[in-house]
């Protein structure tokens, strides 16, 4: 949770929450995306879809360097 405070800024983010309602279990962050500026901005804070893969690519490093075997899920694909 620590590199989440520190990239969206700990009074941003509402919740975090383990789900386990498919087949692999996964996270939830709700993060509210204010500027430093105040400014209410889902592009600047969380950027795209591709910056959303690289912020799950991050989280899992994050987490295997602290010492917990996570397998990185699997992207969604469009059929």
């Amino acid at each position: 949770m620590t590199n989440r405070r520190k990239e969206y800024g700990a009074e941003n983010i509402l919740y975090v929450t383990v789900h386990m309602d498919e087949k692999t279990p996964h996270m939830h962050f709700g993060v509210v995306p204010i500027t430093e500026d105040g400014r209410l901005s889902v592009k600047e804070i969380l950027g795209n879809k591709k910056a959303m893969t690289e912020f799950q690519d991050r989280f899992n490093q994050y987490v295997n360097d602290k010492g917990y075997k996570l397998e990185r899920g699997a992207p969604k694909h469009k059929s």
